[in-house]
């Protein structure tokens, strides 16, 4: 079998197969199997339709390595809180390392840090964007910062709103522009085949959460 890496400098020792350090190309393989199991085309239970799960295997079948890793196990990038850089062009040509600012689109527009996809890193004051490659959901914490909320949706609060009346702004501010920049650059990338819809979700709305 095969166990997790020795620590630096630290003695390994041995030559029995139970000391072979994990292979790099299968650290993520557990999680991406999970990931995979949850995903409507292979998910157990009657809460997805037979036609949404064909679909769902008909794209997930027709999608290159690249574009299956997310939407296999999608990207949640933090809004609320994110850098003030983030939803502008990138000032390097290229990316230095892996703690470099990930960046997306044909203008390098720099992304906001990615959380790990976990409902627990759902809080009541965030605002979190989800991106599978295909569709995108704005999550809305129930008690996020007015000003931000003010400014992505033009009300303080998305509480006790009628929800088909409510639009994502694009423009008007810099918290707006920066974010539609973002999504835009998301759009641009190899692992959108389409521009995706982005669906606004808000915190306690079980049919969306679900």
């Amino acid at each position: 079998g095969y166990t997790a890496p020795p620590p630096p400098g630290g003695g390994g020792g041995g030559g029995d197969d139970q000391d072979k350090p994990i292979p790099e190309n299968l650290k993520l393989l557990p999680l991406y199997t999970l990931a995979l199991v949850k995903n409507k085309a292979l998910r157990g239970g009657t809460d997805v339709h037979p036609d949404e799960r064909v679909q769902a295997m008909n794209t997930l079948g027709a999608m290159w390595v690249t574009q299956s890793k997310n939407y296999i196990y999608p990207r949640m990038f933090s809004i609320h809180d994110m850098d003030p850089s983030a939803g502008l062009p990138s000032v390097d040509s290229v990316k230095v390392d892996d703690k470099s600012p990930s960046t997306a689109g044909r203008n390098r527009v720099l992304l906001p840090k990615i959380v790990n996809l976990s409902v627990d890193r759902l809080t009541s004051e965030g605002i979190f964007l989800l991106d599978n490659g295909i569709d995108m959901y704005l999550w809305v914490g129930r008690s996020s910062n007015q000003a931000a909320t003010n400014a992505l949706f033009g009300v303080p609060s998305l509480e006790n709103v009628d929800m088909s009346q409510i639009n994502l702004q694009t423009k008007g501010n810099d918290h707006a522009s920066r974010l539609d920049a973002i999504i835009q650059s998301l759009g641009e990338d190899e692992t959108h085949n389409i521009t995706p819809k982005v669906t606004i979700v808000r915190e306690g709305d079980e049919r969306l959460e679900s």
